[in-house]
């Protein structure tokens, strides 16, 4: 619970302000914003090799020192590179639109991604799970405020302002609990010949989790790319943000449930998993399924009714991306099951098939379609459905659970959809439809603290 407060709240801040950032920002700005964030995250989150993992499965203290030291030397290296890289370009003048203090914020984001990443996994090996919910809140905050208060002067810039200085924020408190707390690494572990050992022997991390990682990051940024040769700035801004909209869900449940299972499962074993599992899995598709059906019955009218006209379209790729969405909040944190079983390898194998087929779909489908958004973005749900089923099941039984308990959620979320569903029209004929989608969403609401609650008690 204390791992989930954080991207809770920050998720509960961002669905408040959404609005609002919505009115006073284009999907033209959106779009740009996107892109830039793809970059910046996708490198940040390349930088540590992924050997920010090894660092919460190493049992040894001095060999953990050592390791953060190693992976702190090839983040500083890996920005040298990127600044280097984005000097260039601003001095050829590869892309004109971009100035150098654009530059200069994306190279900041990218580099204070990498450090954020391995002083969180730093933190897991204490199970500073509240400190790093606090980090979220503030990068959260933080980042909105910014976004907010610079649209007037700075206009679209504010996007990627807000999102560089709060993430300097944030890091910085990661980096500040650390020192004071008295958790931080020895500085006597700084030994280069120790250092290379290190690494050598976590060297899976880099063979197995990093391509799993550049290919997760494929799956979730490409399509950005792809829509972008395809349509306008602002269709990548729709698309990104329906896409944004329907994986609020996933950015709780994974912040929330990844760490506590990854350190849990690394120290206890997974077998004892099971029960617990199962009923967080229940509990997450007994929540999302009314919100499902609220989404597939409102469409277009739900979104600008809460965003605005000129969101228009936002709604009707929901309704596509909203299935294998539902599907990805549940399974979003078995990448680390896998990687407890020492399964790196079908964790890249099913990744793979993932990210290439679904980005393929995609692309497929716009040149079928003749550049289409909504029959392309059918196709590559379409995919990402199957592929996250098939995963599900594939670490179900590469974990030796019992699948029964599995298909019977499956089943309550279906019936409990249906039933929103068909609930909706009813309501449509009593009241106006914005009336009748207000009480929809209220129901579901409702619904899914109850559940919340319920799930809380039986699991504490």
């Amino acid at each position: 619970m204390i791992s989930g407060g954080g991207p809770l709240i920050s998720q509960l801040v961002v669905l408040a302000t959404l609005p609002l950032l919505f009115r006073v920002y284009s999907p033209v700005d959106f779009g740009i914003w996107a892109t830039i964030q793809a970059g910046a995250i996708a490198s940040g989150s390349l930088m540590t090799l992924r050997y920010d993992l090894a660092l919460v499965v190493e049992r040894e203290s001095d060999a953990a020192n050592t390791l953060f030291y190693a992976v702190l030397c090839i983040i500083a290296a890996w920005s040298a590179i990127a600044g280097l890289a984005l000097g260039v370009l601003n001095w050829l003048v590869v892309f004109p639109q971009v100035g150098a203090g654009l530059w200069c914020l994306i190279w900041l984001w990218t580099m204070l991604t990498a450090l954020m990443v391995l002083l969180q996994g730093w933190l897991m090996r204490f199970s500073a799970f509240g400190v790093i919910s606090s980090a979220t809140i503030i990068n959260t905050i933080g980042s909105l405020a910014i976004q907010l208060g610079g649209a007037h002067w700075i206009g679209g810039t504010g996007l990627v302002l807000g999102s560089a200085l709060s993430q300097v924020v944030a890091t910085g408190f990661l980096a500040y609990h650390i020192v004071v707390s008295g958790c931080g690494p020895s500085r006597a572990a700084v030994n280069a010949r120790e250092m290379k050992t290190s690494l050598t022997r976590h060297v899976r991390f880099p063979q197995y989790s990093l391509p799993f990682t550049l290919m997760s990051l494929i799956r979730e940024r490409a399509p950005i790319v792809v829509v972008g040769l395809f349509g306008s700035p602002a269709e990548v801004g729709i698309y990104s943000q329906a896409w944004r909209l329907v994986h609020f869900p996933s950015g709780l449940t994974g912040s929330a449930f990844r760490p506590v299972f990854f350190r849990q499962a690394a120290e206890r074993g997974v077998a004892g998993q099971a029960a617990a599992v199962d009923r967080v899995i229940r509990c997450l598709l007994l929540v999302g399924a009314p919100f499902v059906a609220l989404v597939l019955f409102g469409g277009d009218d739900l979104f600008v009714f809460v965003l605005g006209s000129r969101w228009s379209g936002v709604g009707s790729l929901s309704t596509l991306l909203i299935f294998p969405a539902t599907l990805f909040a549940i399974s979003n944190w078995m990448d680390r099951l896998l990687d407890v079983l020492g399964r790196q390898d079908l964790n890249l194998t099913m990744e793979v098939f993932s990210g290439l087929f679904s980005v393929g779909a995609l692309w497929i489908g716009f040149q079928l379609s003749g550049g289409a958004a909504f029959y392309a973005v059918a196709l590559q749900s379409v995919v990402l459905t199957a592929s996250y089923v098939v995963l599900i099941l594939i670490c179900y039984g590469a974990a030796g659970w019992s699948r029964r308990s599995l298909f019977v959620s499956f089943g309550l979320a279906a019936a409990a959809g249906v039933f929103f569903y068909c609930l909706m029209p009813l309501l449509s004929l009593i009241t106006s439809r914005g009336v009748s989608l207000l009480i929809g969403a209220v129901l579901c609401s409702v619904t899914a603290v109850g559940i919340t609650l319920a799930a809380w008690r039986e699991l504490r």
